[in-house]
């Protein structure tokens, strides 16, 4: 009898499924820059689904060189910051392509396209008021409209009785 092999922890962070590769993830919106927040939600969604947000998000520590595991940490985090390069731009790749660690990469990309965002995010709120308070103010022209008709009506209806 054969001895028993032991199967694989596909639950651990570690585990990197044999179809697993730089191109076997894939996310839409390809980054940008201006559409960070929606790529970074995206990209989020799509790690913890092959299991590996937690090396993004700090709950996997880098892991010393002499840890037993260190060579799968590399191998996760060489197909995570794989993954990151292909669902950026060309120009944006370029920027991040030679961090060692996919975690800096994010961080890089965080720091530098966040605030993009939010100024975007900012702008449109802005109009969004304004555009609140134009259809305010038509709404009580509207109604003041309205109300001279109403009163109009009732006085028609006074005199013709």
């Amino acid at each position: 009898m054969a001895p028993r092999q032991n199967s694989p922890d596909t639950d651990s962070p570690f585990y990197v499924h044999p179809s697993e590769s730089p191109a076997s993830f894939a996310i839409s919106p390809k980054s940008n820059g201006s559409n960070y927040l929606a790529w970074n939600h995206s990209m989020q969604r799509a790690l913890g689904t092959k299991n590996k947000l937690t090396f993004i998000d700090g709950s996997t520590p880098i892991l010393d060189l002499g840890d037993l595991n260190r060579s799968s940490w590399e191998r996760c985090n060489y197909l995570i910051h794989s993954w990151i390069l292909n669902y950026v731009s060309e120009s944006i790749a370029q920027t991040i392509i030679f961090h060692d660690i996919a975690i800096s990469a994010l961080e890089d990309l965080k720091e530098h396209f966040a605030k993009v965002d939010h100024v975007h995010i900012s702008s449109l709120r802005s109009t969004i008021n304004n555009l609140k308070q134009l259809f305010q103010n038509k709404m009580e022209n509207a109604n003041l409209c309205l109300a001279q008709v109403n009163d109009s009506i009732i006085e028609i209806i006074y005199w013709n009785v």
